[in-house]
């Protein structure tokens, strides 16, 4: 049959709703398609992205925009959201014609591309949601151009690309001060802190937190303000103060109800749990992260529903189901892999290979705790590296390695110290001092255990301060040398 020099076959006669396979061919096959495009004469492509602009759109609707910034209207879902990028690229081809309503283009074009990198979004596709951030940069200014470049940093950080979206944050920062909008600048703080503190960067995350704080009372933003003082709630429970993190997520929570903030409700009912949970309050623990999960799922985030499973598979850990553990852990690494979350990734593999080492699985439990280990490298999480190190550290000791898990131990408590982990901080110092016992350096040792022990007695976990101290004294009866906790520890 001949074709055209556009690669599209003559009409095959009246039946035209029939479209026979070699046209379909023709049309769909990307090179000749190419071809047939670059055929054309430029003012014909032009003409050509601006009916396939109005056809598009006449078949799939016309969705609503984001108003002044993103968020400023929530996103919702609709028909023509697959389409959303091609219509963005079709919006700017057109407007290169010589008599374009250009204006009216712009806008569609900023339009369909704010659609296209939310629907990414939505589909976990967080390459694709960073690039079409970034473009909708290119097209934006003031408030608008500020929540583009955070929410362009939110997608970096999801791509662990954590330095640039520290740089787009920055960004997002300074255009909402230039801008002067507090709100939107409270947000971008808020942001910030959160993944500085997740990079172990305690004291810039603090900063950025008081920063977020005093633009959210600027702005008379109460929901904006509960969100950041669960931040700060975080970094007291890091540092072992969980009662004092349980005070400040108690407080946020009925604020961010009336705000009908269930995202942030649900975040901080997790929060909540684990402050509990240190505390050994593990029922009400336990029923605040089914609620978390619960509205978690109402929302349809998975990558928070991971989160609150790695936390109730710690919980029934706790309770010594460790079947149950196992499950939920599994099902958190099938999650994650589908929606390409490493961090959840990382932080459940070490998880997994604490409950296979419960569970007399060792070289199982090792080589998860390897995996884990290289992830958090990968995505910057050096709080749970140093919690996965020790934790190798404790496999490597038990099964013989002794001088390998001085040097695992070592490196834990290195990164312990620089992100303020002071719980393991502690806890890993009293199994260190253990290492240091078996290798005969036992006044060392002694020294070691006291100052970890001293450090376990301020926390609120009391579970923690009784297993050091059962280790200890098994690890003194066997070496033949007098309890590390005689004299008591409030003696020199």
């Amino acid at each position: 049959m001949p074709a055209t020099r556009a690669g599209v076959t003559p009409d095959p006669g009246p039946d035209t709703a029939t479209v026979h396979a070699e046209t379909a061919y023709l049309f769909r096959h990307a090179l000749l398609r190419a071809a047939a495009y670059e055929l054309q004469l430029p003012a014909d492509r032009t003409a050509l992205h601006a009916l396939a602009l109005e056809l598009i759109r006449n078949l799939a609707g016309d969705p609503p925009g984001p108003g002044e910034y993103p968020g400023a209207v929530p996103y919702t879902p609709h028909p023509g959201d697959a389409l959303a990028e091609e219509l963005a690229g079709h919006a700017r081809h057109a407007a290169q014609a010589a008599h374009a309503d250009t204006a009216r283009l712009a806008e569609l074009q900023s339009l369909y591309t704010w659609r296209a990198a939310e629907h990414a979004e939505r589909c976990y596709r967080n390459d694709d949601a960073l690039r079409l951030w970034l473009a909708r940069a290119d097209l934006v200014r003031g408030p608008d151009l500020g929540e583009t470049l955070r929410r362009a940093g939110s997608a970096a950080q999801l791509c662990t690309r954590m330095d640039l979206a520290l740089e787009l944050f920055a960004r997002a920062r300074a255009t909402q001060r230039e801008a002067g909008h507090d709100r939107l600048g409270s947000l971008a703080a808020g942001t910030t802190a959160s993944l500085l503190r997740q990079l172990g960067r305690t004291a810039e995350a603090r900063a950025a937190y008081a920063d977020a704080l005093d633009l959210a009372a600027r702005a008379g933003d109460a929901a904006a303000a509960a969100r950041h003082e669960t931040g700060l709630a975080g970094l007291l429970q890091e540092t072992g103060d969980n009662a004092g993190a349980e005070q400040l997520y108690r407080r946020a929570l009925p604020v961010l109800r009336q705000a009908g903030n269930t995202a942030a409700e649900a975040i901080t009912l997790m929060r909540l749990a684990i402050a509990l949970k240190y505390q050994r309050k593990l029922d009400e623990a336990l029923g605040l992260l089914r609620q978390s999960l619960e509205l978690h799922r109402y929302n349809g985030n998975l990558r928070e529903q991971c989160a609150v499973q790695l936390n109730l598979a710690n919980l029934l850990r706790d309770r010594g189901d460790l079947a149950g553990a196992e499950n939920m852990l599994r099902d958190v690494l099938d999650v994650s892999g589908r929606i390409a979350d490493l961090f959840s990734r990382g932080a459940a593999l070490g998880n997994l290979a604490s409950v296979l080492a419960d569970l007399g699985r060792v070289a199982e439990a090792e080589q998860c705790y390897r995996q884990s280990v290289t992830i958090c490298r990968e995505t910057g999480n050096r709080r749970s590296e140093g919690v996965s190190l020790g934790n190798l550290a404790s496999v490597c000791l038990d099964t013989g390695r002794v001088q390998q898990a001085r040097e695992l131990y070592e490196q834990a408590l290195a990164i312990h110290a620089a992100v303020g982990n002071r719980p393991f901080l502690a806890m890993h110092g009293c199994s260190h001092a253990l290492v240091l016992l078996a290798l005969g350096e036992a006044e060392t040792a002694r020294a070691r255990w006291r100052d970890s022990a001293r450090q376990l007695a301020a926390l609120t976990a009391p579970h923690w301060r009784q297993h050091a101290l059962a280790e200890m004294h098994r690890d003194c009866l066997r070496a033949g040398v007098p309890a590390f906790d005689d004299p008591p520890l409030d003696q020199p």
